[in-house]
């Protein structure tokens, strides 16, 4: 629990959840994502009227730990997919080469691109897209970007300046079916943001609207799908 508190902080210092993620976070992640769930008692961020104080707080909680979750997948805005077998892969690895390359201090090569080990890489694609699920590391592009993989040294070179955060997630509404869960997911953009007299930051409104499809895999949920709302 230690670590969901931490996680809340960074987010009222109002931080980016996805820029200040690393991989022990975002492991962590997933876990909260169930306990907060669990305090809420199913309900989500769509918690009925007639709840009371302390069930609309566990549900914040679960909004705010699912958001949090979600950052990463969020940012790049993926095309929706009806089944993970239908994702861009692309996408997926370069999701999980960007939450392993800010869980540390890596080196840097000559060119100024971070050197990420593949092992870590592993671990975040396995954190998102479930327990068993096996990266093709490879040397892609994705937006004019190279990311270059050596095989010999079972690296990523990572070049520093390409990563962008196009929008953050906002939880509307959860549902739970079983070992699923359905997730409202308003994206709100990275520009737009303006702040009170008072300090205090105004988000923009959401520009669309996903919904996220969450699987429990026996160790813990991972995404399966993501569709128009």
């Amino acid at each position: 629990m230690a670590r969901l508190h931490a996680v809340r902080r960074r987010r009222r210092r109002g931080r980016s959840s996805a820029g200040m993620l690393g991989l022990v976070v975002v492991a962590a992640g997933a876990v909260m994502l169930v306990l907060a769930f669990a305090a809420a008692g199913g309900g989500g961020a769509g918690a009925a009227s007639g709840s009371t104080a302390s069930a609309q707080a566990s549900s914040a909680g679960a909004a705010s730990a699912l958001e949090t979750y979600l950052a990463p997948l969020v940012a790049q805005d993926p095309k929706p997919f009806a089944s993970l077998a239908r994702a861009d892969r692309d996408w997926m690895l370069k999701t999980a080469v960007w939450v392993a390359a800010e869980q540390d201090h890596y080196a840097y090569t000559s060119d100024d691109r971070q050197s990420v080990p593949a092992d870590r890489v592993r671990s975040a694609y396995r954190t998102f897209f479930g327990s068993d699920a096996a990266p093709s590391f490879r040397t892609f592009a994705s937006d004019g970007v190279e990311y270059v993989y050596h095989a010999d040294t079972q690296r990523y070179d990572v070049p520093v300046t390409a990563k962008k955060d196009v929008y953050t997630p906002r939880v509307t509404a959860v549902r739970q079916d079983g070992d699923t869960l359905a997730v409202t997911v308003g994206y709100v953009p990275s520009t737009g943001w303006t702040q009170r007299a008072d300090g205090s930051v105004v988000p923009p409104a959401s520009v669309k609207t996903m919904r996220y499809t969450l699987r429990h895999d026996g160790t813990g949920y991972a995404v399966s799908a993501v569709e128009n709302a």
